[in-house]
């Protein structure tokens, strides 16, 4: 049975605890698991334990009514080795991948001869491809840390703790305060400014 959760707003990443998962494959996931061909062993070998890139792989892993070889849930990437047998199953594949992307998931696919044949090429390739992405989920998880007075940046700027007493400012009203950078901001309600109304230019 296919249990499917509410996808939500997944953002740039999708959360994999919200990818439909089908119990019913769990023996078979777990049967191809211990078999693994030649390919599959040798690339498991280099990214097993977080070795490669810091990132956590999951080895067939259920996706839907799928599958796949390897998937990488912190960046919603799945990596398919494609052996000869694929070549007579295009229009499946094909399907497949549609459904996948439909998570917003990236799949990447990997000949069976290449891991064999190059396999530090291979790595080399996913190294290229992957690092942007662990990048930006890095850059994404990192938290915004809120400015300080003498810490703001030519487009960031801080203000004084104190404003000027009321119906102090040019119109006879409001408030006025003066930025770090000389300049003064005039403002009727002090309890209502907002960074989005100030003017950086």
């Amino acid at each position: 049975m296919l249990e499917t959760s509410h996808k939500g707003d997944t953002g740039m990443f999708p959360k994999w605890y919200e990818l439909p998962y089908n119990a019913n494959l769990k023996n078979k996931a777990r049967e191809l698991g211990k078999a693994g061909n030649l390919s599959e062993v040798l690339f498991w070998k280099r990214v097993k334990g977080k070795q490669f890139l810091g990132l956590d792989f999951d080895r067939q892993k259920i996706i839907g009514n799928y599958i796949v070889d390897f998937f990488i849930k912190d960046i919603g990437v799945v990596i398919e080795i494609d052996g000869g047998s694929h070549n007579k199953k295009i229009e499946y594949d094909k399907e497949r991948d549609e459904y996948l992307k439909s998570f917003g998931l990236k799949v990447i696919h990997i000949l069976d001869e290449d891991v064999k044949k190059d396999l530090d090429g291979v790595m080399g390739y996913l190294r290229e491809v992957l690092t942007p992405l662990t990048t930006l989920k890095e850059w994404m998880d990192t938290p915004l840390t809120p400015l300080k007075e003498g810490n703001d940046t030519p487009c960031q700027t801080s203000f004084n703790t104190s404003p000027l007493k009321e119906g102090n400012s040019p119109s006879g009203k409001g408030w006025q305060s003066k930025r770090t950078d000389g300049v003064v901001v005039e403002f009727e309600d002090e309890t209502k400014i907002s960074i989005n109304d100030l003017d950086y230019k």
